[in-house]
């Protein structure tokens, strides 16, 4: 079991820094809402023929034992953490925001062992060390913009640590489901809000590929996670 979940960890970790260069490319042609919401839209999109299962149990996150969680996992985890992220690509490259993501580790180790009540070994410890020291020393490289970015970048991760741990503690729901309500309900409003405020049209090509790296780095990388 244990292999297990660090496989399906590693896959999904891989997937998901797969986005980066990706997003850098297409905040070019798309501004960070529009951005946003097509990544989770594509999120919501890979994960909808789940919801038709059996032990989907999309009623179980609108009842008032979860519906807080709920709502916490969708703007945290689907609003202002997308819109964080590519804030701080905007000024940075590509290779240094993806080592600086790793402070989601980070963030959800320190957040379970202050809020949640989680214990953490040295081990551990030692990784949360070196991914704190890794992210600082490649944002150095980028000078100002690279602090700036760095700082975007860590509030996004809390965001998103806070999303895994309301996830984690959500009952009844399958990680399918709690990743398609986050990405439909987090996706339309960044997306509707992205189209009133741009310049530009959006353009068919970034449009699908948006969603296509959201299909699989915000879908399949968000299952195999939680998983």
């Amino acid at each position: 079991m244990k292999r297990f979940a660090i496989i399906t960890g590693i896959f999904s970790g891989l997937l998901f820094g797969v986005a980066t260069p990706f997003s850098k490319l297409l905040l070019d042609g798309l501004n960070s809402f529009q951005l946003a919401g097509l990544l989770y839209l594509g999120a919501a999109l890979a994960m909808f023929p789940y919801i038709f299962r059996k032990d989907s149990n999309i009623k179980l996150l609108f009842q008032s034992g979860n519906r807080a969680k709920t709502l916490g996992i969708i703007f945290f985890g689907g609003f202002f953490a997308p819109l964080l992220l590519l804030a701080g690509l905007k000024s940075a490259n590509a290779a240094s925001v993806s080592i600086w993501l790793n402070m989601e580790l980070v963030a959800t180790a320190i957040l379970g062992i202050l809020i949640f009540k989680d214990t953490i070994d040295r081990y551990t410890w030692i990784g949360v060390f070196l991914t704190i020291l890794a992210g600082v020393i490649t944002s150095l490289g980028d000078g100002l913009s690279g602090i700036t970015s760095a700082l975007l970048i860590t509030a996004a991760c809390i965001c998103w640590a806070v999303d895994n741990h309301l996830t984690a503690l959500t009952d009844g729901a399958s990680p399918q489901t709690v990743t398609f309500v986050k990405g439909l309900v987090a996706g339309s409003v960044n997306l509707f809000i992205g189209s009133l405020i741009a310049s530009k049209p959006m353009i068919s090509g970034n449009i699908v590929l948006a969603i296509v790296v959201g299909i699989f780095s915000y879908g399949f990388s968000i299952v195999l996670y939680v998983t």
